[in-house]
């Protein structure tokens, strides 16, 4: 859950308050919003089921299929979808994961 923490709070400052436009023109912002959401889709594979289960509302599947697109259809990236997963989706599952890291540092999930 750490990775995943660490891959949002390191992507959102890195593409901070850009624009669209600014993101679309930046290769190496784009790349490291590519790379953190890979890590973010790979990490929350290995997330125990019944840590999943508690939070609902965040779009699992989702997050871990989105991996696979980056990694195998790259050139079919949009860089829009990519810059509204950071700039808008990403906040809620910070708070997620940060629920569960402190479910479990009091022992409510494994």
């Amino acid at each position: 859950m750490h990775d995943i923490l660490e891959a949002i709070l390191g992507v959102r400052a890195a593409v901070g308050s850009m624009s669209l436009e600014a993101y679309g023109a930046s290769w190496t912002t784009r790349r490291a919003a590519e790379r953190a959401i890979e890590i973010i889709s790979e990490a929350s594979r290995h997330l125990p089921e019944p840590l999943r289960a508690s939070e609902p509302d965040v779009p699992w599947r989702e997050i871990t299929s989105i991996g696979n697109v980056i990694r195998h259809a790259y050139h079919r990236v949009d860089d829009e979808v990519i810059y509204v997963v950071v700039t808008r989706q990403l906040g809620p599952l910070e708070a997620a994961v940060r629920r569960l890291l402190d479910r479990r540092d009091a022992g409510d999930v494994g």
